[in-house]
């Protein structure tokens, strides 16, 4: 028997936490040929790619009213969509106090952590209880055996 497309994926569930959207959903018959992935596709623009074994998915989405549906795929090609999720809606309030106040600004008094004196956690030092927003990373080239200088390749985490 010659292997077809996968069924849509079913089950697709959302939850919103301020501007992040978590979804989950139910593996689909396969058709026949392994998965090879997923398609999410928002507000029908270009499609986010998902691995094969993804049964959950968490995103940050700006403020505005959104729609999606879910495709799966395997080496035949794509199945038909999920049921699609409509009208889902990011309030600029939640949104921008994500972005602006990723923490509450007396989340620190209440750790007990002073905003005046440095403070040390894993070996990254926190001012005034501000947030490490991005840093180095520091790699060494195949087969180096010298501890890692200022002159190595680095790269930015953001």
């Amino acid at each position: 028997m010659a292997a077809t497309v996968p069924t849509a994926p079913a089950g697709l569930a959302h939850k919103i936490d301020g501007s992040s959207l978590s979804l989950t959903w139910t593996a689909p018959a396969d058709g026949g040929s392994p998965l090879t992935g997923y398609k999410l596709i928002l507000n029908e623009g270009t499609p986010i790619v998902l691995p094969a074994d993804a049964t959950e998915y968490e995103l940050a989405l700006g403020e505005g009213t959104y729609d999606l549906t879910l495709i799966a795929t395997n080496a035949v090609g794509d199945s038909p969509a999920s049921e699609s999720i409509e009208g889902l809606e990011i309030a600029a309030d939640e949104a921008e106090k994500e972005k602006a106040d990723p923490v509450s600004a007396d989340a620190p008094a209440e750790a007990g952590i002073p905003l005046a004196a440095p403070l040390t956690l894993g070996g990254i030092v926190v001012v005034a209880g501000g947030l490490l927003t991005w840093w180095w990373l520091r790699r060494r080239g195949a087969g180096a055996t010298a501890p890692a200088t200022a002159s190595d390749d680095t790269t930015p985490i953001l």
